[in-house]
């Protein structure tokens, strides 16, 4: 019964209407309104180029990339770009728009569970922040603050205020 509901969305999204029917949802004519990418997480070198073609023959204008706090800062203030810069330029490249979040904790920031784990100062992930946010600030636009901190496996549960600084 699952897959008959899933057609049906599909076909409500992808088919063409009727003459004459009213439209269900009007998309801006601009790439960057388009509401729809790819959670691709980390483009891998060794499929990055296969990756980036599927996306551009969906038509899809965003992928959705994560800056790796624990890949990118190997100790304090010892960053390792080479992974970011390339998933940036191949999805710049290809045309994407990027959305890139800022999460995951390096051991050496937090007393809890490598990428997960709180970090043990803000200051540590704003350091991060803004050294990332200043590195690509004219390929990235998009930014997201941690990927779910509300889950239990993502900074032990706590709220996204906690999170949070000025």
């Amino acid at each position: 019964m699952k897959s008959i509901r899933v057609g049906a969305f599909l076909l409500a999204f992808v088919c063409p209407a009727p003459a004459g029917a009213q439209t269900m949802l009007n998309l801006p004519d601009n790439r960057e309104g388009w509401p729809w990418g790819f959670c691709v997480h980390q483009l891998h070198a060794q499929h990055e180029a296969e990756a980036a073609s599927a996306i551009d023959e969906l038509g899809a204008p965003w992928v959705r990339i994560d800056a790796d706090w624990n890949g990118i800062e190997t100790s304090d203030g010892v960053f390792e770009w080479s992974i970011m810069d390339k998933m940036v330029d191949t999805a710049r490249a290809h045309g994407h728009l990027v959305f890139a979040t800022l999460a995951y904790t390096p051991q050496w920031a937090t007393d809890g569970a490598v990428r997960t784990g709180v970090p043990r100062s803000p200051d540590l992930y704003r350091h991060f922040v803004k050294a990332t946010v200043e590195r690509y600030r004219d390929r990235v636009k998009h930014w997201g603050m941690w990927n779910e901190p509300e889950q239990r496996t993502s900074g032990r549960g706590r709220s996204s205020s906690s999170w949070t600084t000025s």
